[in-house]
């Protein structure tokens, strides 16, 4: 192809040219973006100063959870949105014997997960770990941590993230999405509260199991 084009318009000259002024300017974005990264460090606060609900001694906020028949354990995104309002972007909770930090702005969340590193943790399910061990199997990438959540990655990864690969089983994913949609929108007219679903979680169980 390039041989057809007049020689001007490939000239060496000019190439190395334009490639060491997009290699300028890389380097100069990068430094940038890591002086800017060390500035946020610097200027960050520490946990202690994160806002957030006080809680009682001991339990936190668990009452919160507890009380009114349990109302935000089925809706805690409304408890969540409810702090939101009230501490800011970026607020710190405790229930019981865990230290939460909820961020609510999608650019914040984006960050954390570049900042994950190699290896990404999410905090082991304890009863689901002990069952998988006693049994000698393997965790894979849903409570597998560190290598062997990378090695587990690794092999899905092949499947799951080709565009090839994908088109062998998106038809038959689209199929179980559109039943849900019809399942989502019949049970909103049974359950006729204003478009609100009496039980959505089990319904999206259903759905994520087929």
């Amino acid at each position: 192809m390039w041989s057809h084009l007049p020689r001007k318009v490939i000239h060496p000259t000019a190439v190395n040219s334009i490639t060491k002024r997009i290699s300028l300017r890389s380097t100069a974005t990068i430094t940038a973006e890591i002086d800017n990264d060390k500035e946020k460090l610097a200027n960050a606060k520490p946990f202690s100063q994160i806002p957030g609900p006080k809680g009682l001694p001991i339990i936190g906020t668990l009452w919160t959870l507890l009380k009114d028949n349990g109302y935000y354990q089925t809706r805690t995104h409304e408890l969540f949105a409810k702090y939101s309002q009230e501490y800011g972007p970026i607020f710190k909770d405790k229930i019981a014997n865990m230290q939460l930090v909820i961020v609510t702005k999608p650019e914040d969340a984006a960050t954390i997960f570049k900042a994950e590193g190699k290896f990404p943790s999410r905090g082991p399910i304890m009863p689901w770990v002990v069952h998988r061990e006693l049994r000698k199997k393997s965790k894979g990438v849903l409570l597998g941590e560190d290598e062997e959540w990378r090695k587990s990655r690794s092999v899905m990864d092949k499947k799951l993230l080709k565009v090839k690969d994908v088109g062998a089983y998106c038809g038959r994913m689209n199929h179980v999405i559109s039943d849900f949609i019809t399942h989502i929108k019949r049970k909103q007219v049974d359950d006729n509260l204003n478009g609100e679903l009496v039980d959505l979680q089990n319904s999206l169980y259903k759905w994520s199991f087929e």
